[in-house]
């Protein structure tokens, strides 16, 4: 009957029109025939050179590859990337190719949350088939089992982290085949699969290019709306009413089908497809609860011929089967050895000898940098050869820009001024207008900068739905993924050459000058002059340190940078922060989140994570030389959050008062030489997802909880140390001086 309809009318339909027309149609076809996986024409097809095998050193290789996961966190989501090398994605989706040559399922179909059955590719485009790691051994297949293998050995670390992935693990392998094949806005549990916990998405795309070949998976409501259980559609399919999606604007996650990548969610997160425009291959575990086993039309058809729920393949090593998840979470797999030194020095460099003993900070630094140095192989590049392209030490680039043009030029110079660009990460939250924005959302420089475009993660919210920095910084620090180094920058900046290798030289002489790793590099750079590819930086870059200046009408303490005569031998520590230039170990992050509960908040925001830093533990420290410029002259910009009418003032007031609160609390909390953060919270991190997009708790603000104060020093320590009474409005001659002798800076 749905032959009747006029598809290319039906196509201008929003897909919630879609769905429902369908679901009240229903379709006459009840079979599911084999359906070989379309061809593209040869120019247009990036499909894999075939090989006649794969040697089993690299099919044991894939088999015992141990995968080192962040913390999902609120997040509900985190990325991997590097799990394949280059030669192993593509051989892998030669295999998935034939495969679904054989076994693929007919584009666009899907079953009902009610039951039935639907068909229609401009919902769904992907040649699908369900399959389990015995019958891809028996028929040939050693690498698709080995991957297999690799996915289901991710349970002990989901079950650490708090979900339920006790019960049976489904593997799905797709092929979208171009020509705008899509996955319209769905989740992949709902009431049809309520078993679902978490899905574990591989690419296996090489030479992918999002500009040209489209099919980024789209996720919504991450990371701050809360999850419902049975929200949204799932894999299947549903009718209920969803917002148009990213295509109309609505705020997603984009992350790119690069090959090797691995993307790890919650299934309650709603998400789509975008068209792709030529092959795109992926694998897809789908975990379930421990309680779900043998649940009755949880799964097609075809996913129940894939095997039992205890089948073996599901099971990790030493696992003797689902029930036993606990016992899997307690004797994780350890990853591959690496050598001592080599971890040893990402580990310190990472801030992790400070961090406690089995908190999530300290795991996750010490797993990404074991993991990191266990599959890097030597030589490798970007790029390019058979080895992993994953170079030690990672920099994750975290960036909020709103409405900014800049940005788009700030990314173009990040990349291109690197020494080691392919192992810089950005994460960019744009708050924009959809339509009248549209031209430079997105990385500058064309070709030239083509290939880092797949290291560039995104969230894109419309500029009205902005709160200010606080939000928008926390939300980008949700697309951190186990990187060992954070650099947070403002989206209007530039790059010295080198600038990647200057900050992490720059970071290790002031550790080991403070005698700890728990530091962080800030100031306010210099300025440059002129936009876009007309910007200019400064022929002479003096460091500059900063320095108080005052307090303002709203009770904050105001900070400037001062410039020093000279080039000081090494870097200077100091009594402030600035967010528009922090850099420092990925402990950093872990345990001084941004606060997604401050709304509007602006001025202020940097005192407040200065307080909680200093009684954390942590140190700041000046740069000795210049390593990015900061385009100072607001004029430049043609819109700004603080210009755009945007701001509440009732919610600012809000947020101000409770971080004078905090500020002016002189808190006494006794010497632990704890380093709270994370650790506060509680042990599941899946838990945390119940409470998304809910005000936080009281504990939260308190001493030790994650949005208080720390408890390593006091308030009152914090302001002994710089010079300044919040409360009293108190400023000391030394922090008009950063701590320095006046006659050091240049005076104008």
């Amino acid at each position: 009957m749905a032959d009747q309809f006029d598809l290319a009318a039906l196509a201008l339909l929003p897909d919630n029109v879609k769905r429902k027309i369908f679901h009240n149609v229903g379709t006459t076809d009840t079979h599911s025939p084999q359906q070989q996986v379309p061809q593209q024409q040869p120019q247009q097809r990036h499909a894999p050179a075939r090989t006649a095998s794969v040697a089993g050193e690299a099919v044991s290789a894939v088999r015992g590859r141990a995968v080192q996961l962040p913390a999902i966190g609120s997040a509900g989501v985190c990325v991997v990337d590097y799990v394949l090398s280059i030669t192993e994605a593509q051989a892998a989706a030669t295999a998935l190719e034939d495969w679904l040559a054989s076994h693929g399922r007919r584009p666009g179909m899907g079953a009902h949350t009610s039951g039935g059955r639907w068909h229609d590719e401009q919902l769904r485009g992907d040649v699908t088939s369900w399959a389990n790691e015995g019958e891809l051994q028996a028929a040939g297949q050693p690498l698709l089992a080995a991957v297999l293998h690799m996915l289901a050995s991710l349970r002990p670390q989901l079950a650490q982290q708090g979900f339920d992935v006790g019960g049976r693990i489904s593997v799905q392998l797709a092929c979208y085949p171009g020509r705008g094949a899509r996955y319209v806005r769905h989740t992949d549990a709902s009431d049809a699969v309520p078993g679902r916990t978490v899905t574990a998405l591989l690419y296996l795309n090489t030479n992918w290019d999002v500009q040209r070949d489209g099919g980024q998976l789209a996720l919504y409501n991450a990371p701050h709306a809360k999850l419902s259980s049975t929200s949204g559609t799932s894999s299947t399919s549903s009718c209920g009413e969803q917002p148009a999606g990213y295509l109309a604007g609505e705020p997603a996650l984009l992350v790119a089908p690069v090959a090797g990548r691995l993307l790890v969610f919650d299934t309650r997160l709603p998400h789509e497809v975008l068209p792709a425009q030529r092959h795109r291959y992926s694998i897809s575990a789908f975990f379930y609860k421990a309680q779900q086993q043998g649940t009755a039309g949880a799964e097609p058809a075809a996913a129940e011929a894939a095997g039992p729920a205890t089948h073996p393949a599901d099971v990790p090593p030493g696992v003797a089967g689902p029930a036993a998840a606990a016992a899997a979470a307690a004797a994780a797999p350890a990853p591959a050895p690496a050598p001592a030194a080599q971890i040893d020095s990402v580990v310190k460099s990472a801030g992790c000898e400070h961090c406690i003993a089995g908190t999530p900070a300290a795991a996750a630094a010490a797993a990404a940098a074991a993991a990191a140095a266990a599959t890097t192989q030597p030589g490798a590049t970007s790029g390019s050869g058979d080895g992993m392209t994953l170079l030690l030490p990672r920099i994750f680039v975290s960036i909020a820009a709103f409405r900014d043009e800049e940005c788009q030029w700030t990314l173009r110079d990040l990349f291109l001024q690197a020494t080691h660009p392919e192992r810089v990460f950005a994460g960019v939250v744009w708050q924009v207008d959809p339509q009248a924005d549209q031209a430079f959302t997105r990385m500058a420089g064309g070709q030239r900068t083509a290939p880092y475009q797949q290291q560039v993660r995104e969230v894109r919210l419309h500029y009205k739905a902005a709160t200010g920095p606080c939000a928008a910084r926390s939300l980008a620090q949700q697309l951190w993924a186990g990187e060992e180094f954070v650099l947070q920058i403002d989206a209007h900046m530039r790059f010295v050459q080198g600038w990647d290798v200057l900050c992490l030289q720059q970071l290790q002489k002031a550790q080991q000058a403070a005698g700890s790793s728990r530091v962080v590099l800030s100031t306010y750079p210099l300025g440059y002059s002129g936009q876009g590819a007309a910007a200019q930086v400064p022929e002479h870059a003096p460091a500059t340190l900063l320095c108080a200046k005052g307090f303002d009408d709203s009770g904050f303490l105001r900070v400037i940078s001062r410039t020093l005569r000279t080039q000081p031998p090494g870097p200077l520590p100091s009594y402030f922060w600035a967010a528009g230039f922090s850099f420092a170990p990925a402990a950093w992050l872990l345990e001084m989140p941004y606060c997604p509960h401050l709304p509007h908040l602006f001025f202020g925001e940097e005192a407040y994570m200065l307080a909680r830093m200093v009684t954390r533990g942590w140190q700041v420290w000046a740069p000795s030389l210049a390593l990015l410029f900061h385009q100072w002259e607001r004029g430049e910009r043609s819109t700004s959050y603080q210009a755009s009418g945007q701001v509440d003032q009732e919610s600012r007031a809000a947020s101000q008062a409770r971080v004078l609160q905090l500020l002016w609390s002189g808190s006494e909390a006794a010497t632990t030489g704890a380093s709270p953060g994370y650790k506060q919270e509680p042990a599941s991190q899946a838990s945390q997802i119940k409470h998304l997009g809910q005000p936080p708790l009281a504990a939260d603000w308190a001493p030790g909880g994650i949005w208080g104060l720390g408890t390593s020093r006091t308030m009152q320590w914090f302001e002994d140390s710089c010079g300044v009474k919040f409360k009293e409005k108190l400023i000391e001659q030394r922090a008009l001086f950063g701590g320095q002798d006046p006659g050091v800076f240049v005076m104008l």
